[in-house]
């Protein structure tokens, strides 16, 4: 069941994303892309988040609490960045572009929070549950997107694609979490460097796999152009979901 459980989530996301790329131009999912990429570079700074210390843990309340409070503080200070560099786009130029790039970082701010509350069926093993939640809100925000951009074909449907996911997949967190949700800060201050050290060691492990499949797209923008670099994401974005339907 599990197998063949994200099948029919696959072919409608292919299809889903085909559509969405007929309704907006390449333009468009360039500047997603570039915008995206920022946030996985202010994302592997703000290391700390990972919902790896309470999967791999002892699965007490007490480390749900320590992950929880790690994913919030880090949420906050990744969202603090984005409004940050936001109020000094003045400077940089298009203000269009770090209007994005904010509303993008608050979206992994948010998904912070809802891979911790989403961890626990992951260390429980439920992984045809997880596979569903996952898969259920990645459609609905695909669905969401494309009925936004038959109306509005602009890059705002692609942006609220990405921060609708993260809310979507913070109501699941929240309704499906056994846990008793409890931020401690007190105790996040006496174990907090221990979660940082771990999260950061993940991190550093992952270097190397962002290097590898972002990199083309900044040489791609900074050679070609912006509405290159959307043509190249969504071929790759095709390539990949048509590559993982077999293995699903």
């Amino acid at each position: 069941i599990y197998l063949f459980s994200s099948i029919p989530f696959q072919i409608l996301n292919f299809v889903g994303s085909v559509f969405l790329a007929r309704l907006l131009s390449p333009e468009h999912f360039g500047l997603i892309t570039l915008a995206l990429v920022g946030r996985e570079w202010l994302s592997f700074l703000v290391g700390w988040s990972t919902s790896q210390y309470f999967i791999l843990g002892s699965g007490t309340q007490e480390e749900f609490e320590e992950s929880l409070t790690a994913a919030l503080l880090a949420g906050l200070l990744i969202s603090i960045i984005g409004i940050g560099i936001y109020l000094l786009s003045e400077s940089f130029g298009s203000q269009r572009f770090y209007l994005i790039l904010m509303i993008i970082c608050a979206s992994e701010g948010i998904m912070f929070m809802a891979q911790s509350l989403l961890a626990p069926m992951e260390r429980n093993l439920e992984f045809f549950r997880l596979s569903m939640v996952r898969n259920g809100c990645s459609s609905l925000s695909l669905v969401l997107a494309i009925l936004l951009a038959m109306t509005s074909p602009t890059i705002w449907p692609l942006v609220i694609r990405e921060f609708s996911l993260s809310l979507i997949m913070l109501i699941a967190g929240l309704w499906f979490c056994d846990y008793r949700l409890k931020i401690n800060i007190n105790k996040f201050r006496k174990t907090g460097f221990k979660l940082i050290k771990y999260g950061y060691s993940l991190n550093f492990s992952r270097a190397a796999e962002i290097l590898f499949y972002r990199m083309p797209d900044v040489i791609i923008a900074k050679l070609f152009g912006v509405s290159q670099t959307g043509q190249f994401t969504q071929a790759r974005t095709f390539l990949m979901i048509v590559l993982k339907l077999p293995n699903t």
